[in-house]
């Protein structure tokens, strides 16, 4: 017998395993010295899922968020101020778990500028 869960199910059931205790892995641009993984998950919206038992062991959800720093455009004069301009990017993120409950989702998160 088998059961059939949506691709929304599926991605909310992992973005919340995930929220509770994943393996985070993070990549971003030097710029972003505070990176910001769970405000981006729960910012994000899902791109696709994957959930394939016949030839793999785990989902994977794909989300997308934004993000952005500020660089500086401009040094500062005597009578002008530093000027700076920010910089939007992307977060793809990326959820991958076997659905074992004695294991931990793994939470990938790269951001690069848009």
């Amino acid at each position: 017998m088998s059961i059939e869960i949506s691709e929304q199910k599926l991605a909310k059931l992992l973005i919340s395993e995930a929220k509770l205790d994943a393996k985070l892995n993070v990549h971003t641009p030097e710029e972003i010295t505070d990176p910001e993984p769970w405000e981006w998950l729960d910012t994000a919206t899902v791109d696709t899922v994957e959930a394939d038992f016949d030839n793999y062991d785990h989902v994977i959800v794909h989300l997308e968020s934004e993000t952005g720093y500020h660089k500086k455009a401009a040094a500062s004069t005597r009578i002008n101020p530093a000027a700076y301009e920010y910089v939007p990017c992307k977060v793809n993120l990326s959820i991958w778990w076997d659905l074992d409950p004695e294991t931990q989702p793994e939470l990938n998160i790269e951001v690069h500028e848009a």
